[in-house]
């Protein structure tokens, strides 16, 4: 009977409907598109979680402001969550579980303290990508060259 042996480097990447796109830290652009990709196939409420926030349940409640009743949201008290609330709760943590997933150690180590999604996405799109001005210098220094490195065309 022959054996077979399973090759750990063959399964970190693929067209897997099952496990999200694994990071291997060479190209965050890349990674980025084929992860939020695969999120909003699995189920596009937790993608809006990644990019919105993780929802808050919250309640109405009304306060006498002199002869003026003012209403206002407050958060509620888990016990006061009924399940629709436990649903979209629960969506945070989804996303949450689908990143730590997708990341090798060393990546995971930088983000095992955010305690949200989008805390997660933004601290790795920071980390990878920079801030906008960040993305804008690396724009204009790479436009600068690309004008130096050509050659002028003289017209005659």
């Amino acid at each position: 009977m022959a054996s077979t042996s399973f090759n750990n480097n063959n399964t970190s990447e693929g067209n897997s409907t099952a496990r999200p796109p694994l990071f291997s830290r060479t190209n965050y652009s890349y990674w980025k598109n084929k992860m939020r990709i695969w999120i909003r196939s699995q189920d596009v409420r937790i993608w809006k979680v990644i990019e919105n926030g993780n929802h808050i349940p919250a309640k109405t409640t009304s306060a006498k402001e002199g002869e003026v009743s003012v209403s206002k949201q407050v958060p509620k008290g888990e016990d006061e969550y009924n399940d629709d609330d436990w649903k979209k709760v629960a969506m945070n943590d989804k996303a949450i579980n689908f990143i730590h997933c997708a990341l090798n150690e060393h990546d995971y180590m930088k983000i095992s303290t955010c305690e949200t999604a989008k805390e997660i996405w933004d601290k790795l799109q920071i980390t990878y990508e920079g801030t906008d001005h960040v993305k804008e210098s690396k724009m204009k220094r790479a436009l600068k060259k690309l004008l130096k490195d050509s050659p002028r065309s003289s017209t005659i």
